[in-house]
């Protein structure tokens, strides 16, 4: 028979009545074999003997009823039941201890959180139930919820996490609280509530499909994934048991990474970042925060009430000292928890920071004019996409992109649009959106328009008469372009030229005889026209008349 045989044996044997009455007559004759089955045991309870026990009422207080003192007695090789030594152990088997089985608070859900209880159809975990042993509670993607027992130890569920709980309970006729959890997937915190004056610390063990740890400390963290786990110490203590390797203890400040083949061994954990350049108010959505710390190999960011770090609402490892998250949150107060991610992919301690969440009622989208424009007009339409919750709208306009000094600031503004005055130079604008309540948003992106001046009216000089017609010359502007009109009336309602030109001049071809007005004006580079100058005329006489009308009559008489 083998030692798992020979176990099996003992426990059903312990376990039924009749098995005890017989275990009670051959104890004293084989004493041997039982104490071969208790250390095939790899863990009995171990009862720490204090003054005045004895072992009758160790067994009243600690075992099932029914159970034969005798048993314990045999186990422990102890002669005289009524004289226990104080400071030792007595193991007693866990299938004859009394067990009170006992529920843990659910203090709080966030997302989709769902409880799988045997023999019922999967329902949806919310904040004020109870779960209890068999329960198997599986978070979604980006959701939490936290768990608390009895004696104050709390659990908290990352995302995408499944935990079980194998056994939940009180021990014996005592306030000792013994829990063991099953790890499948995800990621668990796990705070043990320190034991009060005089009593027992509670037993805690979370096992996972690589490891199994013993909990002797108070906080420390769990992760599972596949193949892998680690675990986290940030006080008290950690045993860690898998593969072929023993027991490695893990101390605060430290963590290891366990396989299939045994848990690895204890590194020091990343120290608590120095936070520098966050936001205290962010005002835009998705999400989006950056940093600047000690480089880190990762980083672990988590975002929960402040307060309450339990209440985890959002959660994400990056590569980069910068988290982005397309969930959405309302506004409010939040803290940030950050942590250094080693190249081992353990997590180090905690980094603290609260920031301020107002990005609603959202700003408009500016429209017109484009960003960067150059205009002319003094008198200038700024324009905005409508949003739909708010009732109006709040506009500024300064000379600076501090907004120190705004030359408009405007609240009244009822539809998506404005004409303002414009000074020459460049100028800045935004606009938020503002709620029945009064209650304003964020303000918009920041534009920038320009006011230039318009360019002067040329003077034209007195036209100079050329075999091939008149020219025309005004005073030139460098990079101008001019527009020329020529027109057989003072209100230029006829043309005979209407042209642009790069040059300061223009040649009337051999005009016909008349009076001719001629007026022009500069357009700058960037297209803006300048107003018309003064009109100018050009009298064009007609040719004299030719003389062979006269002399004809003479020719005639000769």
């Amino acid at each position: 028979m083998g030692d798992g045989q020979a176990w099996g044996w003992w426990r059903s044997l312990v376990t039924r009545p009749e098995g005890r009455r017989l275990l009670a007559t051959l104890l004293v004759l084989t004493p041997g074999l039982v104490c071969a089955a208790v250390a095939a045991d790899d863990s009995p309870w171990r009862h720490s003997v204090r003054e005045g026990d004895t072992l009758i009422g160790v067994v009243q207080q600690w075992a099932k009823p029914g159970t034969d003192w005798r048993v314990l007695a045999t186990l422990n090789r102890i002669r005289d039941p009524r004289r226990l030594q104080p400071g030792s152990t007595l193991l007693i088997p866990r299938e004859l201890l009394l067990e009170e089985p006992m529920e843990m608070d659910v203090l709080h859900v966030h997302g989709d959180v769902q409880l799988e209880r045997p023999g019922a159809a999967a329902t949806a975990l919310t904040g004020g139930m109870t779960v209890r042993t068999g329960d198997l509670v599986r978070t979604g993607r980006q959701s939490s919820t936290s768990l608390r027992a009895p004696d104050g130890t709390r659990v908290i569920l990352r995302e995408d996490t499944a935990l079980q709980i194998l056994r939940h309970g009180k021990l014996g006729k005592s306030a000792v609280q013994e829990t063991e959890l099953r790890l499948d997937k995800g990621a668990a915190d796990t705070h043990v509530a320190p034991a009060a004056s005089g009593q027992a610390r509670p037993r805690l063990q979370i096992r996972t499909p690589v490891v199994n740890l013993g909990v002797r400390g108070t906080e420390f963290r769990t992760r599972s994934q596949g193949e892998q786990s680690a675990v986290e110490v940030l006080s008290g203590q950690v045993g860690a048991a898998g593969g072929t390797a023993g027991e490695v203890p893990v101390q605060p400040g430290y963590g290891l990474v366990a396989t299939p083949a045994g848990p690895g061994a204890p590194i020091a954990l990343p120290p608590a970042p120095d936070i520098q350049g966050l936001p205290q108010k962010v005002e835009r959505l998705p999400l989006s925060l950056q940093w600047q710390s000690a480089p880190a190999a990762g980083w672990r960011a988590q975002v929960h009430v402040p307060g309450k770090p339990g209440q985890v609402l959002l959660d994400g490892l990056f590569k980069q000292a910068s988290a982005q998250w397309a969930d959405d949150l309302p506004d409010g107060r939040y803290g940030l928890r950050l942590r250094m991610v080693n190249e081992q992919g353990l997590e180090g301690r905690d980094g603290h920071f609260e920031f301020e969440l107002k990005a609603r009622p959202e700003p408009p989208f500016l429209s017109s004019p484009a960003d960067r424009a150059r205009m002319a007009n003094a008198s200038q339409t700024l324009s905005w996409t409508r949003q739909p919750v708010a009732a109006r709208y709040r506009l500024q306009v300064a000379d600076s992109p501090d907004f120190a000094q705004p030359r408009v600031d405007r609240s009244d503004i009822l539809e998506p649009g404005a004409t303002v005055e414009a000074r020459e130079g460049t100028q800045h604008w935004r606009v938020a959106s503002v709620l029945a309540n009064g209650d304003t948003g964020p303000w918009s992106e920041a534009q920038t328009f320009t006011r230039v001046a318009r360019p002067d009216a040329p003077g034209v000089d007195t036209p100079q008469g050329q075999a091939d017609g008149q020219l025309l010359r005004w005073r030139a502007t460098p990079s101008m372009r001019y527009q020329l009109q020529v027109a057989r009336d003072p209100g230029f309602t006829v043309l005979v030229t209407d042209t642009v030109l790069d040059q300061a001049q223009w040649l009337l071809p051999k005009p016909e005889p008349g009076t001719y007005h001629v007026r022009v004006r500069s357009i700058s580079p960037e297209g803006f026209e300048g107003p018309f100058g003064s009109p100018q005329i050009v009298d064009i006489p007609a040719p004299p008349a030719p003389l062979w009308p006269w002399l004809l009559p003479l020719l005639l008489l000769l």
